[in-house]
């Protein structure tokens, strides 16, 4: 019966008797060449390591019985190596070098190469062998002729020994994956040739290789590893929205990897609550990356992007990046990550999705292997189940219903919401939230970029403070009764499916100064429990064709998701 291993760490000892093996087969090599060493080796250039270079003919190694005992050693250990590997695979045991092998497709030469370099990392001894072979007591980090050296009793002549090189270019999965990589050599400002560069080896691999999975340190700042157990049957979607998520994760099961998935909603609707869901039915991991954080650091573009997509092949996850539009600011740096990541997700090989809160128009190239996805706001009707969900039974039916119609908020921002309530309710010492805490909490949530465009007013006055004839009273009091119960007529009513165009609402109000335009607004916002915003127009309008139109734009885009109301001042 084949043995096994039983574990990763034993499995990795076995592998470096094999590297011990082709260190004793160098040092013979060595001794060969220089039997009257003096003690000072690595310190001059003697006469006899010269006529050793010089003189000594192809194929002289191989005639010493010791490099035949050795080289058949090696064989043989090999073949032993392979079968317990594969009995231990059989088993189900993680065996991580073999992994790492087939994750980013390296060559048994490649495979080796790690292997020498990862062993100072693993005892010290092998430093000391390193500068004995390298003739230099400095020398304690493997180079490229190094291990060409240790590894050509693999190789067949030296037009292979040559053939090797290849594996150290940047091209080649050793680097482009930065598994390995160029270190500085010692002695400062040398210039070395091809062959003298040192090589080490990546940190997070050595983590891999020994079985820890914690993320690379240096992406660690902007990413979160998410196992998800989100069921995405309970998710609150509309059954379009569901139908092409399924559509979505059928072509992924037939195994068309080079779709992303790209979720598009405001804030709070559920864009990495889908992600989730969608990576729960594949029992995988999520790796979330947090661009804006990303963009504040100062890191090297080319090789963050690398590992942060090496690091999602490691955890056998999918990559979600968030806050995606903010990669199309118009600067140097966001252009730059921008490029390097389209083309990053071009090669993944995963489940990758990217999420915008803004309708992104990608266009060209981008657009190709992208599947969207708009997660909307819920209607009055999914927003009346949440609230109500979230408060258990807390609320009247018609509190929860007004706070449905009055707030046109996602599922997250409804959470947020209540978290702020709950918040205001403990600073006053109660243990209870009232009505007019999930209020505040509310329009504490509200789009603060309003301000940066209008004036917020803090409405004071009451319907007794406005003194005008009954019918105007009462026609301000429909206005208010319009905005309270438009999510019964439109949702309940079903006047939402008839109309595409002309549901919000706007009022004229007319009078000489000081008659209470203002105050009329200020009472209405104040019987809603909405914020209103004052509109200077004097500041909107501009001289510059299209200026006007587009300050307008900004103003209305952030009213929406404001939820307040706008006072136009100054109109005529």
């Amino acid at each position: 019966m084949t043995t096994y291993y039983k574990t990763n760490l034993e499995y990795l000892s076995e592998e470096l008797k094999r590297i011990d093996l082709l260190i004793q087969w160098q040092i013979l090599r060595i001794r060969q060449e220089s039997e009257d060493a003096d003690g000072f080796r690595g310190l001059y250039i003697s006469e006899e390591e010269i006529d050793a270079i010089v003189y000594t003919h192809p194929g002289s190694d191989d005639e010493d019985p010791r490099v035949q005992t050795l080289i058949k050693h090696i064989v043989e250990l090999e073949k032993e190596l392979a079968a317990k590997k594969g009995e231990s695979l059989r088993r189900g045991i993680a065996l991580y070098l073999p992994l790492l092998a087939d994750l980013f497709g390296l060559t048994p030469f490649e495979r080796d190469a790690l292997l020498l370099c990862m062993a100072p990392e693993l005892d010290t001894k092998y430093e000391r062998l390193y500068a004995y072979l390298q003739n230099d007591a400095t020398k304690k980090q493997p180079s490229v002729g190094f291990v060409l050296n240790a590894l050509q009793v693999l190789c067949n002549s030296n037009e292979e020994r040559i053939y090797l090189r290849h594996y150290f270019d940047a091209s080649a999965p050793l680097f482009k994956h930065h598994i390995l990589q160029f270190i500085e050599a010692p002695e400062e400002g040398a210039q070395k040739s091809f062959l003298s560069r040192f090589i080490s080896v990546d940190e997070r691999i050595i983590n891999y290789l020994l079985g820890f999975s914690q993320i690379d340190s240096k992406i660690a700042p902007f990413t979160e590893l998410i196992r998800p157990q989100t069921d995405l049957d309970a998710l609150q979607l509309p059954e379009e929205e569901k139908r092409r998520i399924g559509s979505l994760i059928n072509r992924w099961k037939r195994g068309e990897w080079k779709t992303t998935c790209f979720l598009q909603g405001r804030y709070g609707t559920g864009k990495k609550m889908v992600a989730q869901g969608m990576c729960t039915v594949f029992d995988i991991p999520i790796l979330v990356v947090d661009l804006v954080t990303l963009l504040t650091r100062e890191e090297d573009v080319e090789d963050t992007i690398t590992r942060l997509f090496r690091e999602a092949v490691l955890q056998d996850s999918a990559v979600y990046l968030a806050h995606f539009d903010r990669l199309f600011y118009d600067d140097a740096k966001s252009l730059s990550y921008k490029s390097t990541l389209f083309n990053a997700l071009e090669d993944f090989t995963g489940i990758a999705f990217i999420a915008s809160e803004e309708a992104l128009e990608l266009g060209g190239e981008s657009e190709k292997g992208l599947f969207k996805i708009e997660i909307p706001v819920p209607d009055y009707g999914m927003r009346k189940q949440i609230w109500a969900q979230y408060m258990s039974g807390k609320l009247s039916e018609e509190e929860v219903s007004a706070l449905a119609n009055t707030f046109k908020f996602s599922a997250g921002q409804i959470k947020d919401a209540i978290a702020s309530a709950a918040n205001l309710a403990v600073l006053q010492a109660r243990e209870d939230i009232t009505v007019e805490d999930l209020y505040d909490g509310c329009r504490a949530q509200s789009n603060k970029k309003l301000s940066a465009l209008a004036k917020r007013i803090e409405p004071k006055y009451t319907w007794d403070d406005l003194i005008l004839p009954e019918d105007k009273k009462e026609q301000l009091k429909e206005v208010k009764d319009y905005i309270k119960n438009k999510g019964v007529v439109y949702h309940d009513w079903g006047f939402d499916t008839k109309l595409s165009l002309g549901k919000g609402l706007n009022v004229l109000f007319h009078g000489a100064s000081g008659t209470g335009k203002t105050m009329a607004a200020e009472v209405i916002a104040s019987a809603l429990g909405l914020d209103l915003y004052k509109i200077d127009l004097s500041l909107v309008v501009s001289k510059y064709i299209g200026e006007t139109e587009k300050n307008l734009n900004r103003i209305f885009k952030e009213a929406e998701q404001s939820n307040a109301i706008l006072f136009f001042d100054e109109a005529d």
